[in-house]
């Protein structure tokens, strides 16, 4: 789908940020079929309520490896697919990603993933199958979305911490204090087993082994029970495969004593071309009709093959209902998947290693976990005296920012508070305190009352973490929520800015952001045939003032409101 697409597009020397360049979404929720171009700037979404414009970001966030889920395929259909086409620029992460995973690096990247009502999901990465995993590492460096649920995520204290080591770009620092934790923690665990007394140390040890022993004996492979599943299911339809290929096949090239749907068509084409003789406006007809023949014939060698193929053993489908019926044991006692199960036996034998491993000397063992702990509260320190250093940072950078953002009064604070015991974060708990009003109080993020200042707070510290630590592109679903007026004008000054420097996608419903946009689509629902179907139009001047118009006025639009349309995006245009 994408490859047209791929020769229409190609980076050029200004496309310095990664960017989204085509987006392809089939049978994904009320979308049908639906292909969008995107250029560079600040692309805005518009329709009405329902409409469908949240999907699309749904729809790729699926792509960049949010969790699948069957519900949302459209009714009807077995399969849903959404493709992508990126630039990306000479320095992005993502070109040795992919050359670490072995794939090829250019100066385009292409993702695709389908999800099925079977459960048989699939990605590919360059045109060739990926991996989940490599999905999600690539993402963060591609598009950075920002979701209606970014709000209720701000008012949980517990990710501030998160978003102020983004901020400071402190993921090695931690990462080493995540591996001094775990360490004193595997040193904490030994030293209560031995207290413990080595009966409980060699009764732990045995259960392990009869568990390890136990799942090594029937020896799984990951998602092994789904292609098992899968086999069982075509053996179990054998013969109904089997009926099907033979009945095609001889539709195709006739039984004994008739003629089959080739023959027919041969004779067909024999005729026309006859005509084309004779008459010219039949020539141009020819070749598509020689490729209608090509993929029949082609159909029949498959058709052929397929019936050779067809396996109706009942001994291997016996085998496999053996088979899934061990996994299903291992299943019921270790874990609800198989993916448990498998972490069980790594768990097990890791802890077995500890256990019958050396190092059971007490006085060692309590020598080795002081060091440990002076080990941790080292890189733990370094981590809290860095992070306070961000903090003030961030307060300064969200000054200006939420000056911008029409809330110049506002005062934003990053509360710390110690912890005694060491944790894998460290020994800091983070939370924002906010006051927006002279006089007030700083009060924590969840208890601000008006949707539009957190809306203003959420935009202000994604901007300023994006700005500082990504070039990657920027999607805001509904960043207006609770503003209007003078502050909507404002918000869309602001998104105009952040894409001066980079691709921003966004989803509004307000007329004063959607004026400020480089590039307009509008989102709609249509019915053909009796089903519900999004379409995206890509909006030109007149149409975007029609548009505007509708946001302005509803369903009615007077010239009073084309004018003051008109004049919004007159004035979006001065500096």
């Amino acid at each position: 789908m994408l490859k047209l697409a791929a020769r229409r597009w190609r980076l050029q020397a200004k496309d310095v940020c990664p960017m989204l360049k085509f987006l392809a979404i089939r049978h994904f929720a009320v979308i049908d079929r639906l292909q969008v171009e995107f250029q560079p700037g600040l692309t805005l979404l518009t329709g009405e309520t329902g409409s469908g414009k949240s999907i699309i970001v749904d729809a790729l966030g699926l792509l960049l490896g949010d969790r699948a889920s069957q519900e949302k395929i459209r009714t009807g259909e077995e399969t849903a697919a959404v493709e992508g086409q990126f630039a990306i620029s000479l320095d992005n992460p993502v070109r040795q990603i992919l050359h670490q995973g072995g794939f090829e690096a250019g100066e385009e990247l292409i993702l695709k993933r389908e999800i099925s009502g079977s459960g048989r999901n699939r990605i590919f990465v360059q045109g060739s199958l990926g991996t989940l995993n490599l999905l999600r590492e690539l993402a963060p460096y591609l598009v950075h979305i920002h979701g209606q649920n970014e709000n209720q995520t701000l008012t949980r204290p517990e990710s501030h911490l998160d978003l102020l080591d983004e901020f400071g770009g402190n993921g090695e620092m931690r990462s080493r204090v995540v591996e001094r934790c775990q360490l004193f923690r595997a040193l904490e665990r030994r030293l209560q087993m031995l207290q413990q007394g080595e009966q409980e140390r060699l009764r732990r040890a045995d259960l392990l082994k009869f568990q390890a022993n136990e799942i090594e004996k029937v020896g799984p492979k990951p998602r092994e029970d789904e292609e098992l599943q899968a086999e069982r299911r075509l053996l179990q339809n054998a013969e109904k495969l089997f009926s099907c290929a033979a009945e095609a096949y001889g539709l195709l090239y006739g039984d004994e004593g008739s003629h089959g749907m080739l023959a027919a068509y041969t004779h067909f084409l024999r005729r026309v071309e006859e005509l084309s003789q004779m008459d010219p406006r039949f020539q141009g007809y020819l070749s598509n009709l020689d490729d209608v023949r090509y993929a029949l014939e082609d159909l029949a060698t498959t058709l052929r093959d397929y019936q050779q193929s067809v396996d109706f053993s009942p001994e291997r489908l016996e085998q496999v209902e053996r088979r899934l019926a061990e996994i299903e044991r291992l299943k019921k006692k270790y874990g609800a998947t198989l993916d448990a199960v498998l972490g069980h036996l790594e768990r097990a034998k890791a802890e077995l290693v500890e256990l019958e491993g050396e190092g059971w000397d007490e006085g060692a063992l309590r020598k080795q976990l002081e060091e440990s702990r002076r080990e941790y509260i080292q890189a733990a320190e370094a981590l809290s005296v860095r992070r306070r250093q961000m903090a003030q940072r961030l307060e300064a950078s969200m000054r200006e920012e939420l000056s911008e953002l029409a809330l110049e009064k506002a005062v934003f604070q990053v509360q710390f508070r110690s912890l005694s015991e060491p944790a894998p974060r460290g020994t800091d708990e983070v939370e924002f305190l906010v006051t927006t009003n002279p006089g007030e109080d700083l009060r924590p993020l969840v208890k601000i009352a008006s949707g539009g200042e957190m809306s203003r707070i959420s935009l202000a510290l994604k901007s300023i973490i994006a700005a500082d630590h990504s070039d990657a592109a920027l999607i805001f679903d509904e960043v207006d929520a609770g503003i209007g007026g003078r502050v909507a004008e404002t918000v869309g000054r602001k998104l105009k800015r952040l894409a001066a420097r980079r691709q921003v996608l966004c989803v509004t419903h307000l007329p004063q952001i959607a004026c400020f946009a480089d590039h307009h689509y509008a989102v709609s629902k249509k019915v053909r045939k009796g089903r519900t179907i999004t379409c995206v139009d890509a909006l030109l001047p007149n149409a975007r003032v029609e548009e505007i118009a509708r946001m302005l006025g509803g369903s009615r639009i007077t010239e009073t409101t084309h004018k003051h349309a008109r004049e919004l995006l007159r004035l979006s245009k001065s500096p």
